[in-house]
């Protein structure tokens, strides 16, 4: 028969039951779910139910089983394994994209934008210093006008220089904005180790599912840093990888450690990472010399915060390598018209306006500053000399300089002349190194004619008459002639030897040259390009930090380029030439030897040249005919600068127009990602989290289960628990009475010497 203590034990069991669900619903209340990003902290806890052996009786009619109560199975967390792994993939999507465009402002991109589309941007202030120089080709010895052109070019300087400052120290923000983020990617690489040590050691403790949450959101937190794969083995424990490789973060060794450094020793504001494995050796890898070097893991880091970051430095490089070009360009168009032009005293010739190299120390000539009446507004010298009967076509072509091609016009190479030659007499007048004969030749196909009565200031005004899109000058203390365009200039002789072959007295080729220096001023160990000549036996490839005398082929710095070259590409000379126009080349060769195969793909058509002192590098084309320059593959117009082919006008509104497009198209990743990972929070929220209610009246409820509904819980279990224990009382009492019956009818208190009645 049923044992009378059976049905105590089955309620004692539901009261034990009900009493751990209150502990589990306690537990779920005080630990808040979500963090301020949304991410899981703790898990809702659930008590899984089952049944208790059973007791077996038997009876007349057999064997018969009666229950003896619920029994607690075990606690299991209420999540989502599939959710989690999206929630660290879609996690570190935006740690990428909110570096660089966030609401706020603080992304990289949003700050560049800030800088360079600022109140005044270069294109702004190049058309106030152009517009100043068309207000003084109309009145070109009017003082205050030539002071606005100074004033004007003196605000172009300095805002270069502000651009140029500003994108070099936002560059070492987010450098330590990389060291910040790789030690808090460390201090999570180490909590992991430890996680997964406690759970191999917590099987079937009680503080398992902590340990599992704290793994959780540690993860969570980690993929918001960096890109990352997961693997979870034996007891909860968890392998991470550095996304898609097979580079090991965490494993049973340990955690992995993150380390920056300057993997381009020769620009100190890029840094790169390398990792030191669990087991504690660098991952490494062959270089181009075939040494074994730490690996730069930038190229794998892809995702969250730090590949952000590190994408983020090489957008500051380019968009401040930008500026520096189209500051270059405006420096060396300026230079070039105004050098040809006169001052107005009619006779000061060849001054620059511009000082400097570049963005980062552009200045306008201090001569001119203290005396504006140095600056040249005329192409064509007072006559007779002295007396001001200036024009101002070399300020009306100044005032023209946003439409005048960046890197690509013709000039003189070299000088027409050993000594002076007066562009104002005739040419039949003057001494040349080739005389000149009449003769004819077109400009983009108008026809110029000229005779040796003509002069060299006749000769340009008849080149602006039949071309107006050309403006050509004559520099009188160089010897050269300039000739620039909004267009590559197609030059064709005629008759005569104005133009071609070895007599030619002109000596007009067409330029290609570079619009930025080559070379990265900043550099710490070797602040020159090393050009080298094909013959040199100790000629420096371009991956060499070591000066050519001694150099060995280290790699992978690239000598002190601003922009590092491609280990290899090729590109294409246009138009077709002798021997072909493609040419290939590599990181291993010297510029002087890339310049041997244009001059040989050309048969000689092209020479190249290289200015030390500028860090520059020219093309020329003897034809003369218009050149331009294609890359395939690889990046050779962009480090040497031949990527300036565009209006100086047009380079500057690229600048700002690239920009915020980049800030809205980053800003429409950001929040769709954002959005992407809310939905998914609020999904792992709503069945493992719990919901505190709006925190404004009226406000959106958070993701979770509210919390109403868990006190409610609460209650009912209280409720079954008191229930539970009052049936626990009634059936003590009822014990306690059949004792006390049983004991109040028997003489001694006691049934043991009882004998029934004969």
């Amino acid at each position: 028969m049923i044992n009378g203590f059976m049905s105590m034990d089955t309620v004692t069991r539901g009261l034990e039951l009900q009493q751990l669900e209150q502990e589990v619903i306690a537990s779920n209340l005080a630990n808040p779910s979500l963090d301020a990003n949304g991410y899981l902290v703790n898990s809702l806890q659930r008590v899984n139910v089952g049944e208790s052996a059973p007791n077996i009786f038997g009876n007349v009619n057999g064997l018969m089983a009666s229950s003896t109560g619920p029994l607690p199975d075990s606690i299991t967390r209420l999540r989502n394994i599939f959710l989690d792994t999206q929630i660290q993939n879609e996690s570190s999507i935006v740690g990428y994209n909110e570096i660089l465009s966030n609401s706020q402002g603080a992304g990289v991109l949003n700050q560049i934008n800030g800088i360079v589309n600022g109140t005044t941007t270069l294109g702004g202030a190049l058309n106030t210093f152009t517009a100043a120089w068309t207000a003084l080709s109309s009145n070109p010895l009017n003082m205050g006008l030539r002071a606005s052109v100074v004033n004007a070019g003196v605000a172009f300087a300095q805002l270069s220089n502000d651009q140029y400052a500003q994108l070099a120290t936002l560059q070492q923000n987010t450098g330590a904005q990389i060291n910040g983020t790789v030690a808090d990617i460390n201090q999570i690489l180490q909590q992991l180790s430890s996680t997964n040590k406690q759970l191999l050691n917590s099987q079937g403790a009680s503080n398992v599912n902590a340990l599992l949450d704290a793994r959780d959101y540690a993860l969570d937190r980690l993929s918001r840093l960096v890109n990352i794969q997961t693997n979870i083995g034996v007891a909860g424990t968890v392998s991470v990888y550095l996304g898609a490789s097979t580079v090991a973060l965490v494993n049973p060794a340990g955690a992995a450690i993150f380390q920056t450094n300057v993997q381009n020793a020769n620009y100190p504001n890029l840094l790169g990472v390398t990792i030191q494995s669990p087991e504690g050796g660098l991952y490494d890898a062959f270089n181009a010399a075939g040494n074994l070097v730490p690996e730069n893991m930038a190229q794998s880091i892809t995702g969250g915060n730090l590949g952000g970051e590190l994408q983020g430095q090489n957008a500051i490089l380019a968009y401040q390598t930008q500026v520096d070009q189209i500051t270059t360009s405006v420096l060396n168009v300026t230079n070039t018209l105004h050098e040809a032009g006169y001052a107005g005293d009619g006779t000061t010739t060849g001054i620059a306006f511009f000082t400097g190299t570049g963005a980062q120390d552009i200045n306008v000539n201090a001569a001119l500053v203290s005396n504006n009446n140095l600056v040249a507004a005329s192409v064509v010298p007072g006559i007779p000399a002295g007396t001001p009967s200036l024009d101002g076509t070399v300020a009306q072509y100044l005032g023209n300089m946003q439409n005048l091609l960046a890197n690509n016009f013709a000039e003189s190479q070299p000088g027409i002349a050993g000594a002076y030659v007066d562009p104002t007499k005739a040419l039949s007048t003057q001494t040349f190194a080739n005389p000149p004969a009449n003769g004819s030749f077109t400009v983009n196909g108008s026809l110029v004619t000229y005779t040796t009565a003509d002069s060299i200031d006749s000769i340009l005004a008849k080149i602006h008459a039949a071309a107006p899109n050309v403006d050509a000058v004559y520099n009188a203390a160089t010897f050269q002639f300039f000739l620039l365009s909004n267009n590559p200039i197609n030059l064709v002789n005629l008759t005569g030897n104005f133009l071609g072959g070895v007599s030619n007295w002109s000596n007009i080729v067409n330029v290609l040259t570079s619009t930025i220096r080559m070379n990265n001023s900043n550099a710490p160990i070797y602040s020159q390009i090393d050009y080298s000549d094909l013959f040199d036996p100790a000629a420096q490839p371009m991956n060499s930090t070591v000066p050519s005398t001694f150099y060995t082929n280290t790699g992978p710095n690239s000598q002190s380029f601003l922009v590092v070259p491609s280990p290899s590409g090729s590109f294409t000379l246009f138009p077709p030439y002798p021997n072909g126009n493609l040419i290939a080349w590599n990181n291993t060769m010297s510029l002087g030897q890339i310049a041997t195969a244009i001059s040989t793909a050309t048969a000689n058509a092209i020479t190249v040249s290289f200015n030390s002192n500028t860090q520059t590098l020219t093309l020329l084309d003897h034809t003369p005919q218009p050149m331009q320059i294609s890359d395939n593959i690889g990046n050779f117009t962009a480090f040497t600068g031949l990527n300036g082919n565009v209006a100086l006008g047009s380079m500057a509104s690229a600048l700002t127009n690239k920009i915020t497009s980049n800030v809205a198209g980053q800003q429409f990743l950001t929040d769709q990602a954002s959005n992407s990972l809310a939905q998914l929070n609020a999904a792992q929220a709503n069945i493992a989290g719990v919901s505190t209610g709006p925190t404004t009246a009226g406000g959106p409820t958070p993701p979770g289960v509210p919390i109403a509904t868990i006190q409610q819980q609460a209650m009912q279990s209280l409720i079954t628990y008191n229930a539970l224990l009052e049936v626990l009382r009634v059936i003590d009492n009822m014990y306690s009475d059949l004792v006390g019956i049983a004991t109040s009818s028997s003489p001694s208190g006691s049934f043991a010497n009882q004998t029934a009645p004969v």
